[in-house]
C-alpha cells in the first residue's frame, strides 16, 4: 500500500500547489480591483483626485525611500506626532490676541475673504463660481444646472439645512483665522451612506494632530486608516481618515523633525512680536506707573514734621494719579536740585522703532500697512513724485497676500469636497480686481475697439445680441475697411468677376515681373457680354427702337471680335451693309 500513499501524497502536493497559485492570483486580482474601484467600500474618487488619464505612467508599487519624519522621535509615543516647537497653540493664540497690529491683519484678511463667499454669475464681481475643469469644454444646460447645484450646496456648507449651522462665510472666517495663527486650517467632512460628502464643519485646529503614520503615498494602505486625531487634555478623543479631515498648510517645510506641520507667520515673527509687546507695555506703564514727577511742592522755611506729614497725606488723597502714579513730592528745604537720568522718547527714537517693528510684521504677513490705516507716505524717499498711490499699494498687497490664501482655499475645497462629488467641476474665485462702474465702462470702450464685438460686450452685461447681426462688429475704422474689402473679394469670387489684370480668377504676378501681354487674337463671339448689351437695347422704348430698325438688324447679324491687351478689352463689330 506504500505506492498508494505516495500517489495520494503527490496528488495532494500538486493540488495544494495549484490552489496556492490560484489563491495568489486571486489576491493579486483583488488588490488590482481594490486600487481601481476603491477600498473599504469607498468610491474611486474618495481621495478627491482626478482619475489618471490614459497614456500617463502607472503609479509606483513602492513608496519613497527617503525619510520624511524622524523615526526615533520621542513625542510620538502617544499615537500622534506633536508640533515640534517650543511655542504651544495657546501661546500662539495669546500672541495674536495681544498684538494689535497682527490682530488687525487677521481681521482684514478675514473680511476680504468673506467677500468671496457669495456665488457670482459674472467673472468681474468678487465671489466664487463652480465651473467645468476643462476650459475648452462648452457648458451645456445640464452642466450649468449641475454647477448651480454645487454652488448652493457649498453655500449651505453641505446637504443639512438647520438653524445654527455655519454659512460659507462663517466657515471661511474660522478657517482663515486658524490658518493665519497656526498655519493649520482644519475641517471635517461627513460622508453619507453612499460614501459621498454630505456636510463639512470647521473644527478647532489647535486640537488636531497628525497621527503616527507614514506621510508618503502608499497605494496598499487602507484609506480608512487614521491619519489625524483630535486630542483633549493630551488624550485622543477622535480619529479621522485622510478623506474625512482636511489638514490645510500654507507654509510647508521638509524637515524630518517637523513632523509635517507648517510654519505660521507668528512663529516667524517671534522676536518682533516680543519687541512689540515690550514696546506697548513700556508705553502703557508710562501712564499707569510713571515715577518721574510733573512737579515738586516745596515749602520754604522751617515747618514742623507732623504738620508736613499731615499736609502730604491730605494732598495725596486729593490729587494722586491713576494707579497711584505721578505722586507729587512734598519737601521742606531751602534749595532743590534735580538730575535727569532718563532720555525722552524722541531721544530713544521710540516712534521709529515702533514703525520698524510694524513694517516687519506687515512684510512677513505679505500685507501693506495702508490696508489697516497706517500710511507712511513717502517716508524714506527723497521726493514724492515717484511714490505709488495707496490704491496701487493695496492692490499689490492683495496680489502678494490675498491671492495665495484664496488659491490654497480653493485647492482645499476642490480636493475634499467638489472633486469627490463631481470631478468634472472645480471651484474658482472671481473678481480679484473689482472695478467701479466707470472703470468697467472705460474698459469696455477700449475692448470694443480692438478685441471684442458689440454683442460680446453686451453678453458680459447679460444683454441680448443686437438684431440682424448688427452687433457682430468691432468699432474700429481700420477693421471696418478690412472687413468690407474681404466682403468685396468674397462677392467677386462668387460672381466670377475680373481682377485688375483682366484675368478671371488670375493671380498677381511677382513685383519684378511685368504682366504678360496677351497677343491680339480673334475669339468667337462671347454671348455673355454681347447678349447683355443687346438685352439693354431691347429694354429701350419702342419709339426709340423703331427709328432705326435696319441698324438693329445689322447689329444682330454682326460678327463680334474681342481683343484683350494690357488689361483692356476691345470689341470689334463687323456689320453687313
Amino acid at each position: 500500500m506504500a505506492w498508494r500513499d505516495r500517489l495520494i501524497g503527490r496528488a495532494s502536493d500538486a493540488l495544494g500547489g495549484a490552489l496556492s497559485m490560484v489563491g495568489e492570483m486571486a489576491a493579486q486580482s483583488f488588490e488590482k480591483a481594490k486600487r481601481e474601484t476603491g477600498a473599504a467600500g469607498l468610491p474611486v474618487n474618495a481621495d478627491g483626485q482626478q482619475n489618471l488619464p490614459p497614456g500617463l505612467p502607472e503609479p509606483a508599487d513602492e513608496a519613497a525611500k527617503a525619510l520624511l519624519t524622524d523615526p526615533f522621535s520621542v513625542i510620538d509615543q502617544l499615537g500622534y506626532k506633536d508640533r515640534p516647537s517650543g511655542i504651544t497653540y495657546q501661546t500662539l493664540d495669546e500672541m495674536a490676541r495681544r498684538v494689535p497690529v497682527f490682530n488687525a491683519i487677521v481681521q482684514t484678511r478675514i473680511q476680504q475673504v468673506a467677500n468671496f463667499a457669495i456665488p457670482q454669475q459674472q467673472d468681474r464681481e468678487p465671489g466664487f463660481q463652480v465651473k467645468l475643469r476643462e476650459q475648452e469644454a462648452n457648458a451645456t444646460k445640464a452642466s450649468k444646472k449641475r454647477a448651480n447645484e454645487l454652488e448652493q450646496w457649498m453655500l449651505y456648507t453641505g446637504s443639512t439645512r438647520m438653524f445654527g449651522k455655519d454659512s460659507l462665510e462663517v466657515f471661511f472666517a474660522k478657517l482663515i483665522r486658524d490658518s493665519l495663527i497656526y498655519d493649520q486650517a482644519t475641517f471635517e467632512v461627513v460622508d453619507n451612506a453612499k460614501g459621498e460628502p454630505s456636510d463639512f464643519y470647521a473644527i478647532d485646529a489647535a486640537t488636531i494632530r497628525i497621527a503616527d503614520v507614514p506621510l508618503h503615498a502608499d497605494l496598499d494602505d487602507d484609506p480608512e486608516r487614521a491619519r489625524f486625531v483630535q486630542i483633549y487634555d493630551e488624550v485622543v478623543i477622535a480619529e479621522f481618515a485622510a478623506h474625512e479631515l482636511c489638514f490645510g498648510i500654507r507654509n510647508p517645510r521638509t524637515g524630518i523633525r517637523l513632523n509635517g506641520y507648517g510654519y505660521s507667520e507668528l512663529e516667524m515673527l517671534l522676536n518682533v512680536v516680543t519687541a512689540l509687546l515690550w514696546s506697548f507695555e513700556y508705553n502703557k506703564r508710562f501712564f499707569s506707573q510713571g515715577s518721574t514727577t510733573k512737579g515738586i511742592l516745596n515749602f520754604r522755611g522751617s515747618m514742623p514734621v507732623k504738620q508736613l506729614d499731615a499736609f502730604r497725606r491730605y494732598w495725596y488723597q486729593l490729587v494722586t494719579g491713576v494707579a497711584n502714579a505721578w505722586r507729587t513730592p512734598i519737601t521742606n528745604a531751602e534749595e532743590l536740585q534735580y538730575i535727569n537720568l532718563h532720555s525722552t522718547n524722541r531721544d530713544m527714537e521710540y516712534s521709529a522703532w515702533n514703525d520698524f517693528l510694524i513694517k516687519l510684521t506687515c512684510g512677513t504677513c505679505l500685507f501693506d500697512p495702508s490696508e489697516i490705516g497706517i500710511d507712511y507716505g513717502n517716508q524714506g524717499q527723497s521726493q514724492q513724485m515717484f511714490q505709488a498711490p495707496a490704491e496701487s499699494r493695496i492692490k499689490s498687497s492683495k496680489d502678494k497676500g490675498l491671492r495665495p490664501i484664496l488659491r490654497r482655499l480653493s485647492d482645499w475645497m476642490n480636493h475634499y469636497l467638489i472633486w469627490r462629488l463631481d470631478e468634472d467641476f472645480e471651484i474658482v474665485f472671481t473678481g480679484m480686481d473689482p472695478r467701479s462702474s466707470d472703470q468697467i465702462a472705460d474698459l469696455q470702450k477700449k475692448q470694443v475697439s480692438y478685441l471684442k464685438t458689440v454683442d460680446e460686450i453686451r453678453a458680459e452685461d447679460d444683454m441680448a445680441p443686437m438684431r440682424d447681426g448688427k452687433g457682430e462688429v468691432i468699432l474700429d475704422p481700420t477693421w471696418l475697411q478690412f472687413s468690407q474689402a474681404k466682403d468685396m473679394e468674397a462677392q467677386q469670387a462668387e460672381g466670377g468677376g475680373f481682377d485688375q489684370y483682366g484675368d478671371q480668377g488670375g493671380e498677381m504676378p511677382p513685383p519684378d515681373q511685368e504682366p504678360e501681354q496677351a497677343p491680339e487674337q480673334e475669339a468667337a463671339p462671347e454671348k455673355g457680354g454681347w447678349d447683355d448689351l443687346m438685352s439693354q437695347f431691347d429694354q429701350l422704348p419702342e419709339t426709340a427702337r423703331d427709328k432705326d430698325d435696319a441698324a438693329e438688324k445689322s447689329l444682330r447679324k454682326g460678327l463680334v471680335t474681342e481683343t484683350r491687351r494690357n488689361g483692356t478689352i476691345t470689341y470689334s463689330i463687323e456689320i453687313e451693309d
